[in-house]
């Protein structure tokens, strides 16, 4: 069965055995908690799209997907994505919150890398990724050359300046977030790199991170990349799986065990 699962809200919501084929998100949820969403495959823009303003989004897990995102030009929200999740700043008075979202078993093929952002007042908290891999690929060259290289913030910012803007992409972003478990996390890279494929892993402002079993590198030999890069941090805990130069951040090399700071 075909079908786009984008706009759902409220709780107690599921979705399993379902191919879901999109120009947007294959699944795209705001304001949902209690949800699970089971042996999928999603061939669109963005995989996995949690958008957040004022509600709250939890309690939803994810599992056993095959994801297949590709980059499209025109007005379509994303850049192919495989799981994004947003939110934005508190408005009104209310506070968005997203929490304790759990993704396992998912693997598939992406023109981007997964991006989890909150914001300086609305940190995600509690978000898992267990048993995941995917492949990082080139767009088509006649896309590549109108779309690549941004972030789109489109629906959670304030600002338009802020909505879509230039940056790097890594396989893996994460900024404004607490308490995120990574455990056998895979992140591959297609021969062909373009230029703004960057880091494995690039993390800013963050707490407690937890990173186990982990399988990836920068995108190219570049002495301002990293397998994993960090920024403004509290709190990492890492179980060796690599040398210890899989830890740079331009030419100070270091980690964090337990929130305590360790030169390499």
């Amino acid at each position: 069965m075909g079908i786009c699962a984008a706009g759902i809200r409220g709780p107690h919501r599921h979705a399993i055995y379902c191919s879901l084929v999109s120009h947007s998100a294959g699944i795209r949820l705001e304001d949902t908690r209690w949800a699970t969403f089971s042996d999928l495959t999603i061939h669109s823009n963005r995989g996995i799209g949690i958008f957040e303003r004022s509600g709250t989004t939890a309690n939803v897990s994810f599992s056993n997907l095959a994801i297949e995102t590709h980059l499209l030009t025109g007005h379509w929200w994303g850049k192919a994505e495989p799981i994004f999740i947003t939110v934005g700043p508190p408005a009104g008075g209310k506070s968005p919150e997203v929490h304790d979202v759990h993704f396992s078993n998912i693997f598939g093929t992406a023109e981007a890398g997964m991006v989890l952002y909150g914001d300086e007042k609305a940190w995600l908290k509690g978000i898992t990724i267990d048993q995941v891999r995917f492949t990082i690929r080139s767009p088509r060259k006649e896309v590549a050359k109108l779309a690549v290289g941004n972030f789109d913030f489109r629906w959670t910012v304030g600002t338009l300046a802020r909505a879509i803007f230039k940056h790097d992409i890594p396989a893996l972003y994460l900024r404004f977030v607490k308490g995120v478990q990574i455990d056998g996390l895979r992140l591959d890279w297609d021969e062909d790199r373009p230029n703004y494929f960057s880091d494995g892993i690039e993390c800013e402002d963050f707490r407690d991170l937890s990173i186990d079993r982990f399988e990836s590198r920068a995108a190219r030999a570049n002495a301002n990349l990293a397998t994993v890069s960090v920024l403004r941090r509290q709190g990492i805990l890492h179980r060796e799986q690599q040398s210890p130069a899989w830890y740079r951040r331009f030419s100070q090399g270091w980690r964090t065990l337990l929130g305590k700071d360790s030169l390499l």
